[in-house]
This record gives structure tokens, C-alpha cells and sequence, in this order.
């Protein structure tokens, strides 16, 4: 679960300008390339929200808690809830629920478009 808070983490450090890290690690990056600045509003992609889905093997699926800890200490809030929405697997397969979150990485009010020069 590290290795997920790191990524989910830089994620965040990217898109979300209010977001502070919550993990301690080095990102290095020599070339951003407006993607991955120190300050989220320098890149070049701007968002006011991100989702994430998840699946699931039904509301007895072992990995729901720990999952729901993870998303929700990043303050992802669950949005849907889609059961049995996708077969995963042969002979016979197993049907999987997908649960949509949702991030607000910023009020789309606060988003300005930059002036092309």
C-alpha cells in the first residue's frame, strides 16, 4: 500500500493545487514539462475534478475497507456504486462492481485560461 500512497500521492501534487504530501518520499523529475511543476497551477492540464474507479467481488469483498481508508484520508468520496457492471475472467468469469470517487482538486471557478502570447 505504500507504493499506492506514493503514486497517488505525486498524482494529487500534480492536479490538486490545495493538496499538501502525506508521504515521504523524492520526486524527481529534471524535466516537468508542465506536467509535474511544484505548483499544480503551472501546469499545463488544469483540473477541478478526478475520478477513480475501483472493482470489487460485492460488499463482502475483503479489499473495500482498507480501499475506502486509502481514498478517503486523500479526501476521495465515493459517487457511485455500479454492481455487477463488469465480468472479470473465463470459464465462468466473475462479476465485479465498479465504485466511482470522486477528488476536487479545485473549484472551477478558480481556473483561468492563460493568455496564448
Amino acid at each position: 500500500m505504500l507504493v499506492g500512497s506514493a503514486l497517488l500521492d505525486r498524482i494529487l501534487l500534480s492536479t490538486s493545487i490545495y493538496h499538501r504530501s502525506l508521504v515521504d518520499y523524492n520526486w524527481d523529475c529534471s524535466e516537468p514539462r508542465k506536467t509535474y511543476e511544484e505548483i499544480p497551477a503551472h501546469n499545463k492540464r488544469k483540473y477541478s475534478k478526478l475520478y477513480l474507479e475501483t472493482l470489487f467481488d460485492g460488499e463482502g469483498d475483503s479489499r473495500i475497507e482498507w480501499t475506502t481508508r486509502l481514498l478517503e484520508k486523500y479526501d476521495f468520496a465515493k459517487v457511485a456504486n455500479f454492481k455487477e457492471a463488469v465480468k472479470h475472467g473465463n470459464h465462468p468469469g466473475v462479476w465485479k462492481d465498479i465504485v466511482v470517487w470522486e477528488h476536487e482538486a479545485r473549484p472551477a471557478s478558480e481556473i483561468v485560461e492563460e493568455e496564448k502570447h
